[in-house]
């Protein structure tokens, strides 16, 4: 069941994410000036103030380019060659602006057309523009102002379209490789967010099988996240490094690793551990030291979890049981420190003693008591 509920995950923020790239960008209002059309788009913040304003420009040509102040995080992704930026070989533009574009026909009008580059540098520099970008037959000019573009904006900016118009003669090009690329990337990042957080639904809901060692676990988790880092980071330069557009990706990839790895890699060691026990159980007893519970709170989620604290003077496999099981809110209100407790322990595919199975009972009962879930 759990396996499904992960798969069902995955595929739901992938349709989400694809969704999402095949949308439109539209603007909620149409203005004119001096008897031309552009679209306008206003961004507010949680208390509904204007905090930038971004207007569409219509373009015949078929372009994607992006362009905008560069910064220090550019200059990372280049030097660990997740990014290739096109130079201009103007000095004070190439410092200044960070161009993510792979078609050459737009790159060689802007390398040499000098106008073009004063009214980028214009726009960016001089009237707050954040982001100067072109999704096939718009050009979008996102500014960092509390109020709708004034005279001098719309001016530079209709200015830079018009002097990009010679670039509406070139054939069209049906088929954005990049975009292709960077959807293989993503469905891989999603894939490995969707995993996590299937697995931690799983959590919540199910009681994982501990660890003998947890330090062990933590050593071999810390490899395999390892190795999924490494994997992930092959991935992206082999795809989208050799691009500038790739650090239209990248940080959100980073970002989606950062929150999704750990726990992914723990779950994957979980489930590799346990794909084929190297040796049959062996049966060890501990006593009951005590039971509690433990108030989760994160921002406006709640929950409780139960546990037992237990000891015990023989081993398995070189190692004594784990000092402390994840139980149920049923066992929890049932046992106490008279009870004891009989545990499944084996290795696993990757050396890792674990408990499969532990059985609470009172020293009177015999083999009855109250049973962990069977994995």
């Amino acid at each position: 069941m759990w396996v499904l509920l992960r798969l069902f995950i995955m595929l739901g923020l992938l349709c989400y994410r694809w969704i999402s790239r095949f949308e439109r960008q539209e603007s909620d209002e149409i203005q004119q000036w001096q008897g031309r059309e552009y679209g306008l788009t206003f961004t507010e913040d949680k208390q509904q103030k204007i905090i930038s304003a971004t207007i569409e420009l219509p373009f015949s040509g078929n372009f994607w380019f992006q362009l905008d102040a560069e910064s220090s995080a550019d200059q990372v992704l280049k030097a660990l060659g997740l990014a290739r930026e096109f130079q201009t070989g103007r000095s004070d533009f190439d410092k200044a602006i960070y161009i993510s574009c792979d078609q050459p026909a737009f790159l060689q009008w802007l390398r040499s057309d000098s106008t073009t580059q004063t009214l980028v540098q214009r726009l960016i520099n001089t009237l707050n523009a954040t982001r100067i970008y072109c999704q096939g037959h718009e050009i979008f000019i996102s500014f960092a102002i509390p109020h709708a573009p004034d005279d001098a904006r719309l001016e530079t900016a209709f200015q830079l379209v018009d002097q990009l118009k010679p670039l509406t003669a070139q054939p069209e090009q049906a088929l954005d490789p990049f975009f292709w690329r960077v959807m293989a990337v993503e469905t891989l990042i999603w894939s490995v967010l969707g995993y996590a957080v299937g697995g931690f639904i799983e959590y919540r809901f199910d009681l994982f099988d501990p660890y003998a060692s947890p330090s062990q676990a933590l050593a071999c988790a810390i490899g395999i996240g390892l190795l999924m880092l490494i994997g992930s980071y092959g991935c992206c330069r082999l795809l989208i490094g050799a691009s500038s557009r790739a650090r239209l990706v990248i940080w959100e990839a980073a970002l989606l690793l950062a929150l999704g790895l750990p726990y992914a890699a723990a779950l994957a060691t979980k489930e590799i551990n346990e794909l084929q026990p190297t040796a049959s159980p062996t049966v060890v007893t501990a006593t009951v030291h005590e039971v509690f519970k433990r108030e989760h709170r994160r921002r406006s989620s709640r929950w409780t979890s139960y546990h037992a604290t237990i000891a015990s003077s023989e081993t398995a496999f070189g190692l004594y049981p784990p000092r402390e099981l994840t139980i149920t809110q049923q066992q929890f209100s049932r046992i106490d420190s008279k009870w004891r407790v009989r545990l499944d322990m084996q290795p696993g595919l990757l050396h890792l003693p674990y408990v499969g199975r532990y059985q609470f009972y009172k020293p009177s009962a015999g083999a009855s008591g109250v049973s962990s879930p069977t994995p």
